[in-house]
């Protein structure tokens, strides 16, 4: 099992399966979605003995294990407000990357980079194609 801890923000159509796999490939998750509820099933579901852990983020302060965040969101706003807003940014150790894969515009996915940089944190734009078939599968 890998030691690098992977945070990943949006567990809705898309992010849940690839969350999931992640999950599936050794890494331990902090999962964070709006919907409480949601974020619970998941850590539920993936959580047991000999399994990477799942910890649900129920504040920030989860994320400062997390080295890379991957946001899958429905825009650029929620992105920005999971990450600053809410305060997931602050938590994260200097150096960690976040991968935003949300539909969000490019402009505003550099723009929250530039912000995230004040945090020492990094970004990249990493949209997905493919749809839910391709998040569950993976390929």
């Amino acid at each position: 099992m890998s030691t690098l801890t992977i945070g990943f923000v949006g567990l809705g159509n898309m992010g849940w399966p690839m969350a999931a796999n992640l999950h599936a490939a050794g890494f331990p998750l902090v999962v964070r979605d709006i919907d409480t509820a949601r974020q619970d099933a998941f850590a539920s579901e993936f959580s047991g003995a000999g399994h990477p852990t799942v910890t649900t983020a129920e504040t920030p302060d989860p994320f400062e294990a997390a080295s890379i965040v991957v946001t899958m969101l429905p825009n650029g706003a929620v992105v920005r407000d999971a990450l600053l807003g809410w305060g997931t940014a602050d938590a994260l150790p200097e150096g960690a990357l976040v991968i935003e894969m949300s539909s969000s515009d490019p402009a505003d996915t550099r723009l929250l980079g530039a912000e995230l940089a004040w945090h020492d944190v990094a970004a990249i734009d990493a949209p997905v194609s493919g749809g839910v078939p391709r998040a569950v599968t993976g390929v």
